[in-house]
């Protein structure tokens, strides 16, 4: 007879402390992706129809790597109610309203939406003081409110005060998707989600379905074509990548690993994505672009370093 190993067992084994902190290292990786993937599927397909095919396969992946760890389809599932509707509005309603500002765009603007969205870390901390006992001081708090802001607007360049956007509609998605990803990340600490939750395999299963819902009520599949190539590759890249694998791997890095070490590596992510922008869409290419990701990126640290006694 085979003999049997009781639930999470491999789980805890594997998960240590070091494995724990490359899961976290591996999700910032993934995550420097984003945005580009976004960009290149959602052009190359529709938005809709890339966002309901990647976070499809997302959904596959995470069930299948959740699995694995020896955790079972109940846990991915049985999650309280106001988990559940948090979940749905800071992971699926977050990516809706992030791919519409990506997708609505300009091409000047892409990088700067990307970099909209990187003002959660800012975010979080600001709401962490407002909804947990984490009370972060004052001035290094309204100093990080400041660089973040500011890192925003020198993304744009100095036609920022001298010159009206033309659409602000795709930055202001951008930092509602922002805001609803910081609501839930604050909402997951105040309410003790348990280790072996994983909320945002299920959210994105209902980012699937809506998207999906929204594309055939506007017409956008009876648009689609045959998928180019690139479209393919963008798929594999957001839906394995950032939506399968990152997310969980996120949340092994916060629950297990070194947060310390995990959250000052996510600095890296404004600055990276920015350059991958510039890089893969030349349109989305400025002086300021870099000089902007560093100033948000130091607008996180400070907010990470502002936690303690006011």
């Amino acid at each position: 007879m085979i003999p049997t190993r009781p639930p999470g067992i491999f789980l805890n084994a594997v998960t240590t402390r070091r494995t724990g902190t490359a899961a976290g290292l591996l999700a910032v990786a993934l995550w420097c992706w984003s945005g580009p993937a976004l960009a290149g599927g959602s052009r190359a397909l529709g938005p809709l129809p890339f966002l309901t095919l990647a976070t499809l396969i997302g959904v596959v992946t995470g069930t299948v790597f959740h699995l694995v760890r020896g955790g079972s389809l109940a846990q991915l599932v049985r999650l309280p109610a106001r988990v559940a509707v948090a979940s749905f509005i800071g992971v699926a309603v977050y990516t809706l309203l992030l791919t519409f500002a990506v997708s609505l765009a300009d091409e000047r603007d892409l990088g700067q939406i990307v970099l909209v969205n990187y003002l959660w870390p800012v975010l979080v901390v600001l709401l962490g003081g407002l909804l947990t006992d984490d009370r972060p001081r004052r001035v290094p708090m309204l100093l990080a409110v400041v660089l973040g802001f500011a890192g925003v607007a020198m993304c744009r360049g100095p036609e920022t005060f001298t010159r009206p956007a033309g659409n602000l509609l795709p930055h202001g998605l951008a930092f509602a998707g922002a805001l609803a990803w910081s609501v839930y990340s604050v909402l997951l600490r105040r309410w003790r989600v348990p280790d072996e939750s994983c909320g945002s395999t299920p959210a994105f299963l209902s980012c699937s379905l809506l998207a999906a819902a929204i594309g055939l009520a506007d017409g956008s599949f009876e648009r689609m074509q045959l998928p180019p190539a690139n479209a393919l590759v963008w798929i594999v890249v957001y839906g394995v990548g950032t939506v399968g694998l990152g997310y969980p791997l996120w949340e092994l890095g916060m629950k297990r690993g070194s947060v310390h070490l995990v959250a000052v590596a996510a600095y890296i992510i404004p600055p990276v994505s920015a350059a991958l922008m510039a890089v893969l869409f030349s349109e989305a290419a400025s002086g300021w672009l870099i000089p902007g990701a560093l100033l948000i990126t130091a607008g996180a640290v400070v907010a990470a370093r502002s936690g303690g006694p006011r």
